[in-house]
């Protein structure tokens, strides 16, 4: 009988040795906190209520996780992961899989942490990553608010210079950075550097001022990014000036500055400053190859037979995740190969965007004759597009190249002439450039760009286009 249990006792342990084999080795995913771990590959990804999750692994290891908090909660760490940001990104080759094969490994643990009350530019979180010639940089993450007045977290990078602070504080420069996409990898904290990022930025800290570059809404953080959606934007880069106070020493003397998207950006944070950052005074406005248009649909019309189509299935995205499916369901705006190609910009950056949509044809992926959303005692989907339509708070400066493909001159002159008949001051400078004009050439670009900003700080009166709008 002691022989009989003895075989049967043998052949289970032989029989569990053999599963662990076959299984390779594991761990876990465990979340403690209020979020969830998404997989870049969508096969290990693991949510709250799943959690812990286990992860199989047979052969070579590749994978990268987010950590995505739920409302009301922020990333606060890994454990079991050597990241210093939300993603944690694995890389093991198929002979340590080997060598370790059948064993249990540590688990990877999301931490997250409730987030307290707290108000708009407060930062919730930064950590110190480079020191430039002229100062030191933080990645931050602070409070802002979008469109509807949601609460949301923002990522971007503080500059502070290494001059003494003044009396009143460091002057602000806060930098609006052009599309790079709706994916959260996308984000310049995640794949850029604040000095290929922000212009001049060396330049701006040797002058004594305060640099901060906002990611914008959900990229890099939680929540799908709202591209385009004017208000939520000005909030962001407006409450990264906020930022900058609470953490820099910055004062209240600001100058917007944006690229393309950025530009859009920050004519809205003009437009909108008097009454959502009052105790802020915005000395100038900046916008090259500003993302501006009338209200024409001329700008819609030119972009969904050009090369730049992708750029209207992102406002279609965002403006969705926004307002809500019941405002701005995508079937209003897309048929079902643009819905298709719409949620596929989870995968993709900027640098993809034309190749991947470039060539299509406009009529399949939007809906012809899509109506104009719906007004409400809330929100203007419309109105929260397009900038232009209010005074801003102070003086702007538009640098523009001749050549621009995105932002035809075609589309630009009509817009600052119905901008300065509103009554808002514009100067309007050419370039023989395309998209991007060449800030870092110590020619008539950084000139005008770095005088005109001095003259702003200094309260000399600012120069103007309008009732002479200069053509290209």
């Amino acid at each position: 009988m002691s022989i009989l249990l003895s075989r049967v006792l043998r052949r289970l342990f032989l029989l569990s040795l053999l599963l662990v084999l076959l299984a390779g080795c594991e761990h876990s995913l465990e979340i403690e906190g209020r979020g969830d771990i998404v997989s870049l590959s969508g096969t290990h990804n693991c949510s709250l209520e799943q959690q812990p999750c286990k992860v199989l692994v047979a052969d070579a290891y590749k994978e990268t996780y987010t950590a995505k908090p739920r409302d009301g909660w922020r990333f606060d760490r890994w454990e079991g992961c050597n990241a210093q940001s939300n993603v944690c990104v694995i890389d093991v080759p198929a002979e340590v899989v080997q060598d370790y094969w059948g064993y249990v490994a540590p688990p990877i643990v999301a931490r997250f942490t409730q987030l307290s009350a707290g108000g708009n530019g407060e930062i919730v979180w930064s950590q110190e990553i480079a020191a430039a010639a002229n100062g030191r940089i933080w990645k931050v993450n602070y409070r802002s608010r979008d469109v509807l007045g949601r609460a949301v977290i923002v990522s971007g990078w503080i500059a502070k210079p290494y001059k003494s602070r003044p009396s009143g504080g460091y002057p602000v420069l806060a930098f609006a950075h052009g599309t790079t996409g709706l994916a959260d990898f996308c984000a310049p904290t995640r794949r850029s550097s604040p000095h290929s990022t922000v212009p001049l930025l060396e330049d701006f800290l040797a002058r004594g001022m305060v640099v901060a570059a906002t990611d914008y809404q959900g990229l890099g953080t939680s929540g799908l990014h709202q591209y385009l959606v004017g208000p939520t934007a000005a909030r962001s880069v407006l409450d990264s000036v906020r930022a900058a106070k609470n953490f820099a020493g910055a004062g209240s003397d600001v100058i917007l500055f944006g690229h393309s998207q950025g530009g859009h950006a920050v004519v809205f944070a003009n437009e909108l400053a008097g009454s959502y950052a009052p105790e802020l005074r915005i000395r100038g406005t900046i916008g090259s190859g500003t993302g501006v248009a009338d209200s024409s649909g001329d700008m819609l019309n030119y972009l969904k037979s050009s090369p730049y189509k992708g750029y209207l299935l992102m406002v279609a995205r965002a403006q969705n995740a926004a307002y809500g499916s019941s405002v701005m369901p995508l079937s209003n705006w897309l048929t079902a190969e643009g819905i298709q190609a719409a949620q596929a910009l989870d995968s993709i950056c900027v640098d993809q965007l034309v190749s991947t949509y470039g060539s299509l044809n406009g009529g399949d992926l939007f809906v012809s004759g899509a109506p104009l959303p719906p007004k409400s005692s809330s929100h203007d989907p419309m109105r929260d597009a397009t900038p232009g339509l209010r005074v801003g708070a102070s003086p702007m400066l538009m640098l523009h190249g001749r050549y621009d493909t995105q932002i035809p001159p075609g589309i630009l002159v009509p817009w600052v002439e119905q901008t300065c008949a509103r009554g808002q001051r514009i100067y309007l400078k050419w370039f023989s450039t395309g998209h991007r004009v060449p800030y870092e050439d110590p020619g008539s670009v950084r000139t005008v760009l770095t005088s005109w900003i001095e003259d702003r700080f200094a309260g000399r009166s600012a120069p103007s286009s309008c009732g002479s709008v200069p053509r290209p």
